[in-house]
């Protein structure tokens, strides 16, 4: 591995300028302003950071109590997407609200580019090597060095999963679905495909059941999405 900043963080910038330019493609097309839905996807990387790196340090805070000094060193890696997610969303509402948008159409408008970003995103975990999967002797298993056996690619397969997200997304703005459809067909997707991944990380800690806490979030989001995507009677369509 050539390092953490090598390649994921001018990667996380690339996926911030697709998502910023496809958001605000989108936005021209609904009416909405495009330089404050651009404002909003800004608000939502900012918040994203900061929740992802603060759920990587509740979850080694045993090692970060002791060095308090490398909190803030994201140059060392160190990353939670479900925590980061969470608090992206939520700086995506408090930026709505600022901006008087109206909420479900624009995070249905932002949920789509925000997929493409991930995919691109984790094509930065692939080049660092941060996020592999477990030992394979399948073909396409990959050496992420300095060691020297084949691993599952698991980043490349969770990226490959997110391009096919925003164009089933992007299929799915076509029909012009309630508001919200959007955003729970994501989730309930994301749900379903970070579940099935978790079983060949290298890096997941087992939790209840033999399921880590990734996997728990997932059948909840799965569960809670599924309900809302029925609600709208959405699931069979979707």
């Amino acid at each position: 591995m050539l390092g953490t900043a090598a390649y994921y963080y001018p990667m996380i910038g690339l996926a911030f300028v697709c998502m910023v330019a496809l958001a605000a493609w989108r936005a021209g097309e609904v009416g909405l302003n495009p330089w404050k839905v651009a404002s909003v996807c800004g608000v939502s990387l900012l918040a994203g950071i900061v929740g992802a790196r603060i759920g990587y340090v509740v979850l080694r805070w045993n090692y970060y109590r002791l060095h308090p000094a490398l909190i803030h060193r994201l140059d060392l890696g160190g990353m939670v997407f479900y925590t980061g997610f969470a608090l992206g969303m939520a700086g995506v509402f408090a930026a709505i609200r600022a901006f008087r948008f109206p909420a479900w159409k624009t995070v249905d408008l932002i949920i789509p580019p925000g997929v493409f970003a991930q995919a691109v995103g984790r094509i930065g975990c692939f080049l660092t090597g941060c996020c592999a999967g477990i030992p394979t002797g399948l073909p396409w298993g990959v050496v992420f060095p300095p060691e020297v056996i084949r691993r599952h690619p698991t980043q490349l397969y969770e990226s490959a999963g997110m391009f096919l997200l925003f164009f089933l997304l992007k299929r799915m703005e076509r029909r012009n679905p309630p508001p919200g459809a959007v955003f729970y067909y994501a989730l309930l997707y994301y749900g379903l495909l970070r579940f099935v991944l978790e079983f060949i990380r290298e890096d997941v800690r087992p939790g209840p059941f033999g399921l880590s806490i990734a996997q728990w979030i997932s059948l909840v989001l799965v569960i809670w999405s599924g309900a809302k995507l029925r609600r709208l009677s959405l699931l069979r369509k979707a």
